[in-house]
Order: C-alpha cells, then sequence, then structure tokens
C-alpha cells in the first residue's frame, strides 16, 4: 500500500499553531490594562494603605500614572502590528480542517490491493487527521477571541479611558466618577473574561506520533 501518511504534513501544521503569536498579543493586551489601571495615583493609594504609603508606593504610582498614556500608546502600537500578524496566519489556516477531513475521508474509503491492504492503518491515520483538523480548529477560535478582545480594547476602553483623562483635566469631576466605574468595570470584564486555552503544540502532545504506531500496529487476530 502506497505511504498514505504522506498526504499531509502534520509537522508543517503544527508549525504553523506553534507560531501564531497568540501569547504575545495577550501580553500587549494585558500591559494596556495595567498601564490603564495605574493612572490614578488616588486609587493606588487607596490600594496601597497606610504600609504602601510607608513604602512609597503612592509615589511609585504617581510616576506610573504619568506616564500612562505614553505606555497605553507603545502597547496599542506593538499589539496592532501583533493582531495583523495574528490574523493573517489565522487565515491561512483557514481551509486547513476541510481538507484534513477531506482527506480523512479518502482514506477511510479507498480500495487497494487486499494483499497490502491494512485498514487498521488507514483508519488509525484517518482518525489522527480528524483530531488534528479539530485542533487547527480550537486554534483558530482562540485567535479570534484574542482578535475581538484586542478591537474591544482598542476601540472602546482605550478611547472611554482618554475621555475620562480629556474630562478630568477640565475638572468635570460628576462625569468623571461615572467614567472612571465604566472604566473599572470594563477592565474587571475583560480581565475575568477567560481567554480560551488551546492544547500545547509541545511535540511530545503532537498527534503524528499516532501514525508512526499505525506504522508498526500489529493486526487484531
Amino acid at each position: 500500500m502506497q505511504d498514505a501518511s504522506g498526504a499531509v504534513d502534520l509537522d508543517a501544521i503544527n508549525a504553523c499553531l506553534a507560531h501564531l503569536p497568540t501569547g504575545a498579543l495577550l501580553a500587549q493586551l494585558d500591559a494596556i490594562l495595567a498601564a490603564i489601571d495605574s493612572s490614578d495615583p488616588s486609587r493606588q493609594r487607596r490600594r496601597s494603605g497606610f504600609l504602601g504609603l510607608l513604602l512609597a508606593r503612592d509615589l511609585v504610582a504617581q510616576a506610573q500614572a504619568g506616564d500612562a498614556d505614553t505606555r497605553v500608546r507603545l502597547h496599542l502600537a506593538a499589539a496592532h502590528d501583533i493582531a495583523a500578524q495574528l490574523a493573517d496566519q489565522a487565515a491561512q489556516l483557514e481551509s486547513v480542517p476541510s481538507r484534513l477531513r477531506d482527506e480523512a475521508v479518502q482514506l477511510r474509503s479507498s480500495t487497494t490491493d487486499p494483499a497490502t491492504d491494512d485498514p487498521q492503518r488507514r483508519a488509525a491515520i484517518a482518525a489522527t487527521w480528524e483530531t488534528a483538523a479539530a485542533h487547527v480548529e480550537l486554534v483558530r477560535g482562540h485567535a479570534a477571541q484574542l482578535l475581538r478582545r484586542h478591537a474591544q480594547v482598542r476601540d472602546v476602553l482605550v478611547p472611554a479611558w482618554r475621555q475620562q483623562a480629556a474630562i478630568s483635566a477640565r475638572g468635570g469631576t460628576a462625569r468623571i466618577v461615572r467614567l472612571d466605574d465604566a472604566l473599572r468595570s470594563q477592565i474587571a470584564a475583560l480581565r475575568a473574561a477567560a481567554v480560551t486555552p488551546v492544547p500545547s503544540t509541545d511535540p511530545s502532545q503532537d498527534p503524528a506520533p499516532a501514525i508512526r504506531d499505525a506504522d508498526t500496529q500489529e493486526p487484531s487476530p
């Protein structure tokens, strides 16, 4: 039987998944949240309490608040580039699950010389491809979730924070309190929204060994 496992390059697929910059984008978004959260010295002083005052944490908070806008701008720029890269790479994987499943269907239904055919091996390889298809879909879903979070931070959270800063500079106390509460709620919601974890792309957990195992699997008696 022709080596059917060569029809799909699982190593190449796993390499693409491993290089998706999901972790880098999440780190930039977390850094934006931290910068915004540190931009109110009075809130930081309340959090630090008496011990924080003794340790001069309130002075650190004031220093952090002073460069918050710069940090937000830098992290936003970095997040923009990473998000564009992630969207492009995720799009390139869009057709992979259907292709893997099509290959699995063809392999399951293929007919070869009965003298050389190994149905167990074909079934094992096809199952591996179907598992890989589900894995790719899961990773792409994780990427889409991160891209939505990026858009929310960029288009909702940061503009609201900048509006808050502008009103605060003009002395709009009542409205600034309402905006501050809204910002705190948005930050809490973003931090509480769990990003769906994806299976490890560590080679030891790669589904590809199932193909190699199938090569040496003995037929059932």
